[in-house]
C-alpha cells in the first residue's frame, strides 16, 4: 500500500486473505497504522524502495498519488512520479502482478496530474490507463 497512511485501505486485502505492506513518510500515520496490527515500512515513495525486486505479487495506492504532481524537496513532479512508478514496477516483479493508483488532484490542477502519472508510468515500462474519479463535481 504506497503512500498507505494509517493502512485504511490495506484492510480489505488483509481481510481477503492478503498479506499487505503499509509505507508512507508520515511517521504520526505510520504510528496509527502499527496500532491496528498493519505491518508498515517508513518511506518516501518518490525515493528508492526499500524491498527486494519482485518480492509483491501487487501494489495499491489510495488519495497518495497526486503527491507526486508536487515538486518536493528540490526534486521536479515528474521525477519523483517516475521514480515512484518505476520502483513500483521492480518490486512488484513479474507473476502477472499489478499496480493500481487512485488519486485526488484538485480539479484545477487534474488534466496536468493525469497527464504526468499516464507519462511516468509508461516511462516505467507499465501498461496505463485511467479511470476519471470527479469527486470535486456535483452532477454526476
Amino acid at each position: 500500500d504506497v503512500g498507505c497512511g494509517s493502512c485504511l485501505s490495506s484492510a480489505p486485502l488483509a481481510a481477503a486473505g492478503s498479506v499487505p505492506v503499509g509505507l508512507d513518510l508520515a511517521r504520526e500515520m505510520l504510528l496509527v497504522a502499527r496500532r491496528s496490527g498493519a505491518e508498515v515500512v517508513h518511506a518516501d515513495m518518490s525515493r528508492p524502495l526499500p524491498f527486494r525486486s519482485g518480492v509483491f505479487d501487487g501494489a495499491v495506492s489510495v488519495s497518495a498519488a497526486q503527491f507526486l504532481c508536487e515538486d518536493a524537496a528540490g526534486e521536479a513532479a515528474p521525477e519523483r512520479a517516475r521514480r515512484c512508478l518505476s520502483e513500483t514496477r521492480r518490486v512488484v516483479g513479474g507473476r502477472g502482478g499489478a499496480a493500481v493508483f487512485q488519486f485526488h488532484p484538485p480539479p484545477e490542477a487534474a488534466q496536468a496530474a493525469a497527464s504526468l502519472l499516464l507519462a511516468a508510468a509508461r516511462h516505467a515500462g507499465l501498461a496505463a490507463a485511467l479511470a476519471v474519479d470527479q469527486t470535486h463535481h456535483t452532477a454526476a
